[in-house]
C-alpha cells in the first residue's frame, strides 16, 4: 500500500492533465436530459435508503437470534 501511494504521488507530480483531458473529464460529469426525471431519482434514493434500513435490522437480527445465544452457551 505504501509503494501505492508513492507511485501515485510520483506520477502524479511528473504528470500534468491536458486541457483534451480536462474536457473529456467534464463531459463525464454532464447528467443527460433523458436521466433528469425527478420522480426516477426520488425512488431510486428510496431505494437507497430503504437498503439501509434493511441492512440494520439484519444486524440486529442476527446480532439476536445467533450471536447472543452462541455467547449465551460458552
Amino acid at each position: 500500500m505504501v509503494c501505492n501511494i508513492i507511485a501515485m504521488i510520483i506520477g502524479t507530480a511528473l504528470t500534468k492533465v491536458t486541457k483534451e483531458e480536462q474536457a473529456a473529464r467534464e463531459v463525464l460529469f454532464v447528467i443527460p436530459s433523458a436521466e433528469k426525471n425527478i420522480a426516477e431519482i426520488k425512488k431510486t434514493l428510496k431505494y437507497s435508503k430503504w437498503s439501509a434500513g434493511m441492512g440494520a435490522v439484519i444486524v440486529i437480527v442476527l446480532l439476536f437470534l445467533w450471536i447472543v445465544p452462541y455467547y449465551m452457551g460458552l
